[in-house]
């Protein structure tokens, strides 16, 4: 079961999911439909652990996000060396 989020929190969501939308300009609005909210929501569950539970701004979550996605793409960039290097 999961509890609800705090004010601070649900407008980090609020925040994150509008900058996702504009960010799917290229993906049907289905799929965006479908799929921001829980997205949204995830990445602020990422974004609270990495802060500490700090309330943010706008700017500040849009850092946080570039350098969330930057370790992503580093992590899975690392895992296709390690692979090629295996075979």
């Amino acid at each position: 079961m999961h509890l609800p989020l705090a004010d601070d929190r649900k407008r980090h969501v609020y925040i994150i999911a509008r900058l996702l939308n504009k960010g799917a300009t290229r993906v049907p609005p289905a799929i965006v439909a479908k799929k921001l909210l829980r997205l949204a929501t995830k990445m602020e569950q990422q974004l609270f652990e990495m802060t500490q539970g700090r309330p943010l701004g706008e700017d500040s979550i849009r850092q946080h996000l570039v350098a969330l996605a930057h370790a992503a793409c580093k992590r899975t960039s690392t895992k296709s060396q390690v692979e090629v290097v295996s075979v």
